[in-house]
């Protein structure tokens, strides 16, 4: 009988990502072009954004991507910038920069990147799932919603990537294995989900 309530669930929850719009965090703050999310832009921003395009990483800032503050997010515009600023040959990025704040332009266009260095369970103690970036870290349906999405409906990044990897996969990918966990974690076993790497 519980495997039927599982699988009913498990319907459910791809059913409600499928029809509803999943709520993000309002508190978006961040540097613009720190995509690593260490609380400075250099190197090894460049680095990541580099496998990014490469297909050999991810960016742990998703909405700190956005160098010359166009609106659009991981393209070569932004990489170009990214790379003369740090070499000293171009200009600094638009506010929010040097310090941390809210997009100026787009104040609902993230998350906040800018706790101790990480997105990753910046707000769940160290631990994946927190999807939807919210403040207050509860692992939720709205979670769930959000990595549906992520998986089976826009694809969009989430406003952490490294959220996402719920499962712990060391390959990083964001799957049907990472709903379940959270699915587990949510409204089965409650264990805990993976701590971020």
């Amino acid at each position: 009988m519980r495997i039927y309530t599982v699988v009913f669930m498990v319907l459910l929850l791809v059913v409600s990502g499928l029809f509803s719009t999943p709520v993000r965090s309002q508190d978006q703050l961040f540097v613009r072009g720190d995509v690593n999310a260490d609380g400075k832009v250099d190197q090894d921003d460049v680095d990541m954004y580099a496998a990014y395009f490469n297909q050999q990483g991810f960016v742990t800032c998703h909405v700190a991507s956005d160098l010359n503050d166009d609106g659009i997010s991981y393209s070569m515009a932004d990489y170009e910038y990214l790379v003369n600023f740090v070499a000293g040959d171009g200009p600094a990025p638009p506010l929010p920069y040097p310090d941390c704040g809210p997009d100026p332009t787009d104040p609902n266009s993230g998350m906040s990147c800018c706790s101790d260095g990480s997105c990753c369970g910046q707000y769940t103690g160290g631990y994946t799932g927190n999807t939807d970036c919210s403040t207050d870290g509860e692992r939720t349906l709205n979670d769930l919603t959000v990595l549906i999405d992520r998986v089976y409906v826009s694809h969009d990044e989430l406003c952490c990537e490294a959220n996402g990897n719920v499962d712990g996969s060391t390959d990083g990918e964001i799957t049907l294995g990472d709903i379940t966990v959270l699915i587990d974690y949510v409204y089965i076993s409650h264990a805990e989900t993976a701590a971020c790497q």
